[in-house]
């Protein structure tokens, strides 16, 4: 239910990780933290979003979408 904000009328993928699971740990996330894969779902680049900072997204993102071109 907390996570319904992202989630309502959205297609972003989020993990949430309840109980066993072990994800957040397994990749060493923390609040905040975005995390980019490649188009095969390989780990590329992570970084911490507060303070949020669009142009290292998107320049991020730009670049990601020119490896798969």
């Amino acid at each position: 239910a907390d996570n319904s904000k992202w989630t309502t009328n959205n297609s972003i993928p989020i993990v949430t990780d309840p109980s066993p699971n072990n994800i957040w740990s397994t990749w060493g996330a923390s609040q905040w933290d975005l995390f980019f894969l490649d188009s095969n779902g390989g780990y590329v680049t992570d970084f911490n979003i507060n303070p949020w900072d669009y142009d290292k997204i998107y320049q991020t993102i730009l670049v990601l979408s020119s490896l798969d071109d």
